[in-house]
């Protein structure tokens, strides 16, 4: 019996002393794609990369919406397809360090400043919501130029 309340003993120690790690959260900008004629959600073929960066966010993913990280001190620049056609998108923003807890530590807010963009397929932006954040919403609308129009006016 003794040694029945000694396993016991050393489980629940050794399930106490489990190291608890939960990864920091991670700002993203989400940025929205719209129809310029219909003002209505777009879906587009795109692929984006970091301008001065190796690494590629996005490849080849047909969606209406994405997610771009940010730095911790911008500007954020990317070259954004949609629909093989190339537009530079650049990120102003400040940025504030927070503490999440012991267990994550801490993580970067950013509070967008401008965007600028190239305006080969995108027509125009709207930034609706400049706090990045962990949760991620809604913080950019890109308004696409009509694909019939831009194929035919080429």
């Amino acid at each position: 019996m003794k040694q029945f309340f000694q396993f016991i003993f050393i489980l629940l120690i050794a399930a106490a002393c489990k190291e608890v790690y939960d990864r920091p959260p991670q700002s993203q900008v989400q940025l929205n794609l719209y129809n310029i004629g219909t003002k209505g959600s777009e879906s587009t073929l795109i692929s984006a990369r970091g301008l001065q960066q190796d690494s590629i966010w996005i490849d080849g993913q047909n969606s209406s919406s994405f997610l771009l990280p940010l730095s911790e001190n911008g500007p954020s620049t990317f070259v954004v397809l949609m629909d093989s056609v190339a537009d530079t998108i650049t990120l102003n923003y400040n940025t504030k360090l927070v503490y999440e807890s012991m267990e994550s530590g801490f993580y970067y807010e950013h509070y967008l400043q401008s965007v600028s963009c190239s305006l080969n397929k995108i027509d125009s932006i709207s930034l609706i919501d400049t706090l990045v954040i962990s949760i991620w919403h809604e913080n950019i609308q890109l308004y696409l130029n009509d694909s019939t129009a831009y194929t035919d006016a080429n």
